[in-house]
C-alpha cells in the first residue's frame, strides 16, 4: 500500500489538520460525485473506502446487525416475488 499512502502524503493529507484533511477528502472524492472531475489521489480515496466496506460487511457487526445474516440456512420453501412488473411472462 505504499503507492496509496504516497498519493495521499503528496496530496497534503498527512500535514494538514482536522479542517484541511475535510477540505482535502471533499476534494479527492469528487470525481465520485463528478465523473468529469479527477483528483490524482482518488485511486488511494476508492481503495481506502473499498477496504473499509468490505471490512465492514464481513465483520458481526455488519454480516449479522447490518445484514441481518442468520447463518448458511435453507428455504423450506421459496415465496414468490410480489412485484407486479415481475409477474409478466
Amino acid at each position: 500500500m505504499a503507492r496509496p499512502m504516497a498519493a495521499l502524503r503528496q496530496a497534503g493529507f498527512h500535514a494538514a489538520d482536522a479542517q484541511g484533511k475535510s477540505v482535502l477528502m471533499e476534494a479527492i472524492s469528487k470525481p465520485e460525485r463528478d465523473p468529469s472531475a479527477s483528483h490524482p489521489a482518488y485511486f488511494a480515496y476508492r481503495l481506502i473506502k473499498q477496504l473499509n466496506t468490505f471490512a465492514f460487511y464481513t465483520s458481526r457487526a455488519g454480516m449479522i446487525e447490518a445484514l441481518d445474516y442468520r447463518g448458511n440456512s435453507y428455504n423450506v420453501s421459496f415465496p414468490a416475488c410480489t412485484h407486479p412488473e415481475h409477474q409478466k411472462i
